[in-house]
């Protein structure tokens, strides 16, 4: 990791210093902004980078609103286009992304992996960027503010892009972006309560990872959330699904069965974060999908409520719970007693070694303790 601060010892002098080094460095993070408060470190910084020849992953980060730094980007780009061997690529700024920082980026083929993100609106993505990562490019992630036509005619020239994570788009927009990458496996994207579409054409794209971010009020704004996830997955092959939300919205028991409905045999793994769900549905997800792993939510119910789940649970390897109410552990009847965690991983054909109450975690040694 290559900083700007004076006082820290800096590796690109070390590199400088011992230039065989250069050939055992793969990843190469620049943070900062260098720029010409401290030009001669970023000169510094340049000629370290000219010397890693094995690179495979950059990424640079700079903090600061000046605009100035799009042209330190520029000259960074030169760089790693003479190297030739790039394959990850992270850009992370405040200040923007100019037009010619932009067509520097068009001349690194070979890309695997692009991480984008910009705070300023005015980021000159246009059709045609990326033509050259069509036959390379897997992984994309735009946190960026680009125009939908643009954002769409980019993506439809990248057909093997697996894995996508996108922000700010609406709910009839990501089904868009599904008709037109049919090999995506991974998606994370926001769900925006005030954007919903129904009627779409169908798609070929079969999701494997889902992950959606919302920032849904309450119940009441829930419903459209559930008819969408079954819009995007509409045939076998969800593995895992997350959603992040701070609003303890409870999970719907029909959402859940149309799900397993479909995707019963390839999910493995749940994640609902702070959302509920009630100790019978918990079970049914562990009894009726069973390649089931992992379950992640709040529990609407009791640690007896608890103790039957986990009793149904028994090819689930790692189970996380956060009761909806404090529970009180110095009364019995109402907390988990030291003994309970071990007797739950440890029963006759369980496979659970990792559970989670709360913020406590207990885990199953090699030596089948906890």
């Amino acid at each position: 990791m290559l900083g700007s601060n004076r006082d820290a010892v800096l590796p690109q002098n070390v590199l400088l210093q011992k230039p065989t080094y250069a050939a055992y460095v793969h990843h190469f993070i620049l943070i900062g902004g260098l720029g010409d408060i401290e030009l001669d470190i970023a000169q510094i910084s340049r000629q370290a980078l000219r010397l890693c020849t094995n690179l495979r992953s950059f990424s640079w980060v700079y903090a600061e609103h000046d605009l100035r730094s799009s042209s330190e980007l520029t000259h960074d780009l030169d760089i790693l286009r003479s190297l030739g061997r790039l394959k990850h690529l992270v850009i992370r700024t405040a200040a923007g992304i100019n037009e010619e920082a932009w067509t520097k980026l068009t001349q690194l083929p070979g890309l695997q992996s692009i991480e984008l993100w910009s705070a300023r609106t005015h980021t000159p993505l246009f059709p045609g960027w990326s033509a050259k990562l069509r036959e390379s490019l897997v992984s994309l992630e735009l946190g960026s503010s680009f125009r939908r036509d643009m954002q769409l005619a980019v993506l439809s020239e990248l057909p093997k892009l697996k894995h996508l994570r996108v922000r700010g788009l609406s709910n009839a927009f990501i089904i868009k972006i599904l008709e037109v990458l049919p090999n995506l496996e991974s998606l994370y994207t926001e769900y925006l309560i005030a954007s919903h579409g129904r009627n779409h054409p169908p798609f070929k794209t079969s999701l494997k990872h889902l992950t959606v971010a919302t920032c849904i009020p309450n119940q009441a704004f829930a419903e459209p959330l559930w008819e969408w996830i079954l819009q995007v997955l509409p045939r076998p092959s969800l593995e895992t699904l997350h959603i992040q939300t701070v609003s303890p919205i409870t999970v719907p028991r029909k959402f859940l069965r149309d799900l397993t409905k479909i995707h019963h045999d390839t999910l493995q793994e749940v994640n609902v974060g702070r959302m509920e769900m009630t100790a019978d549905d918990i079970a049914y997800l562990c009894t009726t999908c069973p390649n089931l792993q992992s379950v992640s939510c709040s529990l609407d119910g009791t640690v007896d409520d608890l103790d039957a789940v986990v009793g149904r649970a028994l090819n689930v390897s790692s189970l996380h719970v956060t009761f909806r109410r404090e529970l009180v552990f110095v009364r019995e009847r109402e907390g988990v007693r030291p003994e309970q965690p071990r007797e739950w991983m440890l029963r006759q054909k369980s496979k659970l070694r990792a559970l989670q109450i709360n913020e406590v975690i207990y885990e199953v040694s090699r030596t089948m303790g906890t």
